[in-house]
């Protein structure tokens, strides 16, 4: 067997040497250099040459095609076709194509490769590998599904019409193009990319990002992680534990319950809404709009200046006024009939005017050396709480009357910034009965 195949070996050489032109599967032999003067070579390091010759050139002979069987092994180039509308298995994929015609196609283990599923097929991994390198792919084509169970790394890609699902995704991504619809069950690290008209789910996020780009995502638990809704999208967060909501321009999002520790931003020209604001932060800049947000206690508001708020309610926690000059004067605070139960935070260059703050209600003016310090203009103390402790010397409160209650100044601290004594100035200073000015921190 040895000597025949030496013998091909060497009839195939003398071929390529006189110039013989192979077929495409021989194009390696470019990369073989073989030495002038070979003819007087020992028969071992010919042999060895050839056998290397035969490795190069030979390597897509070698690849196996399968059609409706099982397979054990799916190796680089092999193919396995399922079109009998059986169900057939690979039990592992390292370079491989499955493809699902018309039947079942599972997967047990696949480290690189693919499996393409077609129209009403169904496809399925039971644990994707590899690296950023080498990995797997998922394609599910119009009306076909598929599943991984476990994906390390690897996509899952699902075009129009198809369906699909990763149970556990702890890196790698699932992209859903127009008309898709793709869920991850527990998104630990990752990416889920919705597509214009896709449809996306995760139902519990740790880490990791949803991207929506003019399709519709939810999150029904989040605990870290983000959300991103850009061009026409829409994203949707049941419960936010924990990371961040991101609403871009031509977008909208919607928090059902937000606690402390999440953020939903609204950047210029998206929409926002948190049903629920029970801690954490909406944050609402320039050309941003709130609509139809709860505050709660915990909850905090802040609202950068030329951004919008329509119809918030107020059941306690902060709104803070961020540059914030128009649209805030004449607040009653307080638990009262006819007042908002909020707590008034007025800072970086905002202006109140005509505020009253009455019993149970707080207002805080707030500033830093480096920015511009909030300012209070004819307000009235009755009964209730302002707190300029934290106001730097910019702080300028106009026409302050007191009713009883206790205006607190103090001392201007920042973890960044050594300790500093600051003087408040407060103008025309007047007051119907005793309240109290609290200077116990003041130089």
């Amino acid at each position: 067997m040895q000597t025949k195949k030496t013998t091909t070996n060497k009839n195939l050489l003398a071929a390529l040497l006189m110039g013989a032109n192979l077929i495409g599967a021989l194009t390696p032999i470019a990369v073989l250099a073989i030495p002038n003067g070979y003819a007087h070579l020992g028969e071992t390091a010919l042999t060895q040459a050839l056998d290397t010759l035969d490795s190069v050139v030979f390597s897509r002979a070698s690849a196996q095609d399968y059609e409706n069987e099982n397979v054990e092994l799916l190796g680089e180039q092999d193919t396995q076709l399922i079109n009998d509308g059986k169900s057939y298995k690979a039990t592992t994929v390292d370079g491989g194509t499955q493809t699902v015609e018309n039947g079942t196609g599972t997967v047990d283990t696949m480290n690189s490769g693919k499996q393409d599923i077609y129209y009403n097929a169904i496809g399925t991994i039971d644990t994707m590998n590899g690296d950023h390198m080498n990995y797997g792919t998922q394609t599910i084509n119009s009306n076909g599904t598929g599943t991984i169970n476990t994906m390390n790394v690897g996509v899952q890609n699902i075009l129009n019409g198809g369906t699909g699902t990763v149970t556990t995704m702890n890196s790698g991504s699932q992209t859903i193009n127009t008309g898709g619809t793709g869920t991850i069950v527990t998104l630990n690290d990752g990416q889920q990319t919705i597509g214009n008209s896709g449809v996306g789910t995760v139902n519990t996020m740790y880490s990791g990002r949803q991207d929506i780009n003019g399709g519709r995502g939810t999150i029904d638990t989040m605990n870290g992680g983000r959300q991103d809704v850009n061009g026409y999208g829409v994203g949707i967060v049941t419960t936010m534990n924990y990371g961040f909501q991101f609403i871009k321009a031509d977008s909208s999002g919607m928090v059902d319950t937000m606690m402390d520790g999440a953020r939903q931003v609204i950047e210029s020209g998206g929409t926002g809404t948190v049903k629920n604001l029970n801690g954490g932060r909406q944050v609402i800049y320039d050309g941003g709009f709130s609509k139809d947000t709860v505050l709660n206690v915990g909850g905090t508001v802040y609202l950068n200046n030329g951004g919008i708020i329509d119809n918030i309610t107020y059941n306690g926690g902060t709104l803070m006024l961020g540059g914030v000059t128009s649209g805030y004067d004449n607040m009653q605070l307080g638990q009262g009939a006819g007042e908002s139960n909020v707590i008034l935070n007025v800072n970086y260059g905002a202006i109140v005017k005509d505020l009253t703050i009455n019993s149970s209600g707080k207002a805080i003016l707030e500033g830093m050396d480096g920015y511009d310090s909030g300012q209070m203009l004819g307000n009235t103390v009755n009964h209730g709480l302002l707190d300029m402790s934290l106001a730097d010397s910019g702080a300028f409160v106009e026409n302050l009357s007191g009713i009883g209650g206790t205006v607190q100044v103090g001392l201007f601290y920042h973890k960044d910034i050594p300790v500093e004594y600051h003087n408040i100035n407060i103008t025309n200073l007047s007051g119907s009965q005793t309240f109290v000015i609290n200077a116990d921190l003041a130089n």
